[in-house]
């Protein structure tokens, strides 16, 4: 939500804050498009404080943009590892084991099948199912869906 000018900041952050939520605050982050009155309040203060032009938004502003893209990025790559794991092992046992997690629930719940899925789905018991290799549990997983 955009923020009040009755919030005591200074009124060029009020309208940094508004022309950011205009642009998108998911353009800043993965993007790096970040509305120009951050700059000129950025710019400002540096008056305020009688900072050289060292610290002004046209040094600062392309080194502040890469680190917010550099740090988007840091996190996309630790969550694809987290979601995906880091080697093709890692990917194939996180793969195994949500196959396994969800072919588990389908067994649980065979209710939700017609009784002829049932005897084509069902007809290995789970124990059985488990031991397969992924490509059999996946494809098992494609046709279960297919029928739920």
């Amino acid at each position: 939500h955009p923020i009040s000018p009755d919030d005591l900041l200074p009124p060029l952050l009020y309208q940094a804050f508004n022309d950011q939520t205009s642009i998108g605050w998911d353009n800043l982050l993965k993007k790096g498009r970040i509305a120009n009155t951050w700059f000129s309040a950025h710019d400002q203060y540096c008056n305020i404080c009688r900072l050289d032009s060292t610290h002004h938004s046209t040094a600062t502003g392309p080194t502040l943009i890469k680190q917010i893209l550099d740090s988007t990025f840091a996190i996309w790559v630790e969550r694809n590892h987290a979601l995906h794991g880091k080697t093709y092992k890692e990917n194939i046992a996180i793969r195994t084991t949500t196959a396994d997690d969800k072919i588990k629930w389908y067994y649980k719940n065979q209710d939700l099948f017609t009784e002829s899925d049932i005897k084509i789905l069902f007809c290995l018991d789970l124990t059985e199912t488990l031991t397969r290799k992924l490509e059999y549990k996946l494809i098992w997983l494609d046709l279960s869906d297919s029928c739920w």
